[in-house]
């Protein structure tokens, strides 16, 4: 819940974002319909569009024909977050770049949010980033530990330029790095172009983060453009690429190409979060390529209001096929639906496969995955 004294601009929010904006960043394409746009529902399973955008009286409103969803910006968002109304506007607020403000203060006039072509104008330049170091043996060896994974498929990300090691968080002000209250050596994962990084600690655990609500923990700590994949530009000759979610399975998957020694043929490359689309200046980068996606196999959550479960490996999965098809690559999506660890729990990602028994690796399903490259 918001604070009582606080209230938020929602006119500047609305000017700042649209939901014609949000639906493509986070569910897909949208096709233009009379005055309005129409694309697939992501609060139900439809094969048909029947989810409409229409501007009614200056406010922008989405309406499903086939489960009936209705509302505004802040409805949608809270229905593709599965938050309340108060954290839906607080959410979006931080996104769009808009304060919150003590009653009886004016609100000052905000620029609005360029659009380009429909979508939000992708704004780049390169993020501070600090001095990076090559791991040590011993933090390749830990790092290996904690994940499961082969010290020389580490190498090799390593080699890549990949991987990285350094301490945070730090935070660059005034010109210079400053170290934060609770620092701890961390991985990190990025590419030569540097536009992003993800920093994870080396040791396993949390970050521990201040909010004004108070002190929260984050497992991951990102740069801004997070939509660049990691690797999109460092695919050299490598014909064929598998495509995965997160630093931690982009490891996993130098683990297993190292040890089927693919690694020449096969490149890797990393979007860091489900909900990003891949940025449209990387596209270019995959025409022509064969296009494996590894497809997350989360249990999702189930939408308060529809009573779906929304899953966003396979929202994510189904956006990047459509870019990369777009782009002039040949894709296919690996689910890694129906498969089990020793332990008996779910394979839920790349790198949980791993923890898998080597008769399950030895299945032709699995094989296919980094092996088979025929479609």
């Amino acid at each position: 819940m918001m604070p009582t004294a606080t209230k938020y601009d929602l006119e500047g929010i609305r000017e700042r974002l649209s939901m014609e904006a949000i639906y493509r960043r986070e569910c897909g394409e949208l096709r233009r319909s009379g005055s309005g746009w129409t694309g697939l529902c992501p609060f139900h399973e439809e094969r048909t569009p029947s989810f409409h955008l229409r501007v009614a009286n200056g406010v922008e409103r989405g309406h499903c024909f086939g489960c009936g969803w209705g509302g505004d910006l802040f409805d949608f968002w809270g229905a593709l977050r599965g938050v309340g109304l108060g954290d839906a506007i607080g959410q979006l607020a931080g996104l769009a770049g808009v304060a919150p403000a003590v009653e009886g203060v004016e609100f000052s006039k905000r620029p609005k949010m360029g659009l380009q072509g429909g979508r939000m104008k992708e704004e780049w330049s390169r993020p501070p980033i600090p001095v990076l170091d090559r791991p040590t043996e011993d933090e390749l060896a830990q790092l290996a530990e904690i994940r499961g994974l082969q010290v020389p498929g580490l190498r090799a990300a390593v080699r890549d330029g990949r991987l990285r090691c350094t301490d945070w968080p730090q935070f660059f002000r005034e010109g210079e790095w400053r170290s934060g209250d609770d620092v701890h050596r961390s991985w990190c994962v990025t590419d030569r172009q540097r536009w992003c990084a993800e920093y994870r600690r080396l040791d396993g655990g949390m970050y521990r983060i201040r909010r004004r609500s108070g002190e929260a923990e984050t497992k991951s700590w990102s740069t801004r453009n997070m939509a660049w994949p990691l690797g999109a530009a460092d695919l050299e000759d490598r014909r064929q690429v598998i495509v995965v979610e997160g630093g931690a399975d982009m490891l996993a998957a130098y683990h297993f190409l190292w040890g089927l020694n693919l690694l020449d043929r096969v490149g890797v490359v990393c979007v860091l979060g489900a909900s990003n689309r891949i940025a449209d200046r990387a596209l270019k980068c995959f025409k022509g390529l064969r296009v494996r996606i590894c497809m997350d196999a989360d249990e999702g959550r189930v939408n308060e209001r529809t009573g779906k479960r929304i899953r966003p490996g396979s929202l994510a999965a189904s956006r990047w096929q459509d870019q990369l098809t777009e782009a002039g690559a040949a894709v296919e999506v690996f689910s890694l639906e129906g498969i089990r660890k020793t332990s008996g729990e779910k394979v839920k990602d790349l790198n949980d496969l791993v923890h898998c028994s080597a008769r399950t690796m030895e299945e032709e399903r699995v094989w296919e995955l980094f092996l088979s490259w025929d479609f």
